[in-house]
């Protein structure tokens, strides 16, 4: 059986309202995928997203889950590919109307996430690991919080948890 290895951290982050009107992207009012690099890039052009951000696209799309994009180039973006046991995720900004909504729909892309990570591991050698980032914004237009997730599909259990504490601070 595999060891249940779960590694968060939460820190605060660069405001990200800042950050799209310097950059002249769309600021998301929901869930979105950020390019890997949102808090360096100088510019547009230079973002590079997570290879697995085109899939988990289809997946939220196939699932009914709105995912906003933040520009409206035409152009294709860039992609990195991480050649690793881990599977890294693309990074996810949770909004504070998405955080606060009573439904909670930013536990349903928890679960999607869950469902297709258990069927992508299935028959392939343990331990396999995962690395996620979410955005989170804590305070409208003003507090953010990143979180990192390196662990298990198992431990992927724990992140709600980490995601409200977050947002209580």
């Amino acid at each position: 059986m595999q060891e249940l290895r779960v590694e968060t951290s939460v820190n605060n982050y660069l405001s990200v309202v800042d950050r799209m009107a310097a950059l002249g992207c769309q600021m998301p009012s929901g869930l979105a995928i950020l390019p890997d690099n949102f808090g360096t890039a100088s510019s547009l052009d230079d973002f590079v997203y997570a290879a697995t951000a085109t899939t988990v696209r289809t997946l939220l799309r196939n699932h009914s889950i709105p995912c906003e994009g933040i520009t409206l180039s035409e152009e294709r973006p860039k992609y990195a590919s991480y050649k690793n046991a881990e599977w890294v995720g693309p990074v996810f900004y949770i909004s504070w109307s998405l955080l606060t909504d009573s439904g909670a729909p930013w536990l349903a892309v928890l679960e999607v996430m869950k469902d297709y990570l258990t069927g992508y591991f299935r028959g392939r050698p343990a331990p396999t690991t995962i690395r996620l980032r979410y955005i989170v914004e804590t305070e409208p237009g003003h507090t953010y919080k990143e979180l990192n997730y390196e662990g298990s599909i198992e431990g992927m259990d724990k992140l709600p948890a980490v995601l409200r504490a977050a947002s209580d601070d």
